[in-house]
């Protein structure tokens, strides 16, 4: 609706939204916009403001899956229309690799946690032997 707030508020995450699902999934999704006052929507009555309805490639008879719920956060808000349209997850060029390599940091960080414990200890008790040694120097 040309008038609501709630709507104004939400067009900057809508058009980055449907940018996003523009470049990355191409045919796979179509992001239209209509004054929902209008509602030209046969056999949809629009409740409230912003609403957002996804229609899935493909659904054929079946009514829209309405996601107005996640529009306050553009991340929900994509990932919903991920989730209802079935797109599979398209990762960045390098992306798989580095979740490969940080799941192997973080396994390597777990098997070494308590020696590390051990060795910050070690050095602590070098350290207050040099210290003590230094003392007994200067007096």
């Amino acid at each position: 609706a040309p008038w609501c707030g709630h709507c104004k508020t939400f067009m900057p995450k809508y058009d980055k939204a449907a940018a996003h699902f523009d470049t990355k999934y191409g045919d796979e999704v179509v992001f239209a916009k209509m004054d929902g006052t209008a509602n030209e929507i046969e056999g949809y009555n629009v409740q409230g403001f912003p609403t957002v309805l996804v229609y899935p490639k493909g659904v054929g008879e079946e009514g829209p899956t309405d996601v107005s719920q996640s529009t306050e956060n553009l991340k929900d808000f994509a990932k919903e229309v991920r989730t209802t349209c079935k797109l599979s997850t398209i990762k960045r060029e390098g992306e798989a690799e580095y979740e490969e390599a940080a799941k192997r940091f973080k396994a390597a960080v777990k098997k070494i946690k308590g020696s590390l414990y051990l060795s910050a200890d070690a050095l602590n008790e070098a350290a207050a032997k040099v210290e003590a040694a230094a003392a007994n120097e200067s007096s």
